[in-house]
């Protein structure tokens, strides 16, 4: 078999491991070095008091005014937690994490799993649009997320708009698969997905 058959064989594979490729650069190159979101600061300081509410058991204290925020706490307030041990085991000393010799290193461990998570929300979309529709349409699908300004950009910050945006489309995504599927067992699966996606959205 030579090459030209195996491009046209594996064309969709070899089209999709490139626009993966490109994706990933996106999300990750220069992850918090190069850009910070204006609101950072107050989503930070929210998800510190929001893991603290749940550390003493304060839930009243985990309610953020205006907008729920509990994915961005989740994920950012672990890592606002558990960074003055990891500054104590890598440099023997804490430092606050808006000090300009450490904050760069903290966004983007901050916004690392952000990225991941949200990759993962883009691929399983892609994977249900495979299913419900057909390749060309998922390619089209991943290539419009890869270049899309907006949500790159909001993915690479510590903002909620990318996980509103994200989850609300694949709650939409997933309740398509629902109703077009013929088994119990998918239809319950999709119908689990499309909720907890759509429940993630609403605590975005």
């Amino acid at each position: 078999m030579n090459i030209k058959h195996i491009l046209i064989k594996y064309k969709y594979i070899i089209i999709f491991v490139i626009i993966l490729t490109i994706l990933s650069i996106n999300l990750f190159h220069l992850l918090g070095f190069e850009y910070d979101q204006p609101t950072a600061d107050l989503w930070i300081r929210r998800a510190y008091r929001f893991w603290f509410a749940i550390k003493t058991h304060d839930w009243k204290g985990t309610y953020i005014f205006y907008h729920p925020g509990v994915t961005i706490s989740w994920l950012v307030g672990a890592i606002v937690w558990y960074f003055p041990k990891y500054q104590e085991f890598k440099y023997g000393t804490v430092l606050d994490p808006f000090d300009p010799h450490v904050f760069a290193e903290f966004n983007f461990l901050a916004l690392v799993p952000i990225a991941i998570t949200a990759l993962g929300a883009i691929l399983v979309t892609t994977y249900l649009i495979y299913k419900n529709y057909n390749v060309k349409t998922a390619l089209i699908f991943l290539t419009l997320v890869t270049f899309s300004p907006f949500l790159i950009g909001n993915i690479r910050s510590i903002h909620m708009d990318a996980f509103v945006t994200l989850f609300s489309f694949l709650s939409f995504i997933a309740i398509i698969q629902f109703l077009f599927s013929n088994t119990r067992k998918h239809k319950i699966i999709y119908l689990t997905l499309a909720g907890i996606s759509l429940g993630l959205s609403i605590l975005t």
